[in-house]
């Protein structure tokens, strides 16, 4: 690996504040250009459903590659790799730096994931399911999702009309899909790209 790193998104080590933040936000557009296409639309990985099951070498494989990044970036962390409930590959880190790993609204955390979901699939030409999380992020960010996914389908319910949650990634429109749908809610992903959102129904 040269210098430049992952995507030439990263140099040298002095750097200050304001160029990190630049450089977090060149990831998650980086992530967002590696999405694969079908009839011309971006399809993401979790979506897939022939990934490969839990394997050691490749998980740790997903491990080495994501500290390089996390080096890169000069994040202070600790960080582990094991096998998730469904098969997946789970990254686990913790540190001082975890905030910034994660970034609003999970945005960094989201792009490193899939950039490490990327690079493995590039390399072993298979797809990989890969769980990135931080401190416990993604349980509490669950029940935020749930929260909002439960108001807009008693909304919907009251008003008797469509309600439609501000824009979200893929990995949270797929939380308020399975929560409502479990309900009985109907609900309907639209929008293009950053701007895609759920519609919640009335029931």
């Amino acid at each position: 690996m040269g210098n430049r790193g992952f995507f030439g998104l990263f140099s040298n080590k002095a750097e200050d504040e304001e160029v990190k933040e630049e450089k977090n936000f060149n990831l998650i557009e980086a992530a967002e250009d590696e999405k694969p296409e079908i009839d011309g639309n971006r399809v993401e990985y979790d979506e897939q459903e022939d990934a490969v099951e839990y394997d050691e070498e490749k998980a740790q494989m997903a491990k080495k590659q994501l500290a390089e990044i996390l080096d890169l970036m000069q994040f202070e962390y600790v960080l582990d790799v094991k096998k998730g409930k469904d098969g997946e590959i789970v990254l686990d880190i913790e540190g001082e730096d975890v905030g910034r790993i994660i970034g609003k609204d999970g945005l960094t955390l989201n792009a490193l994931q899939q950039i490490i979901r990327v690079i493995l699939s590039k390399k072993f030409q298979e797809s990989f399911r890969i769980s990135l999380d931080a401190n416990n992020y993604r349980q509490r960010r669950f029940q935020s999702i749930r929260k909002i996914s439960l108001t807009a389908a008693e909304d919907a319910k009251r008003e008797g009309k469509e309600i439609e949650i501000p824009p979200m990634s893929a990995s949270d429109r797929r939380i308020v899909h399975m929560i409502l749908n479990e309900k009985g809610v109907k609900t309907e992903s639209v929008g293009e790209r950053d701007k895609r959102r759920v519609v919640v129904y009335p029931k």
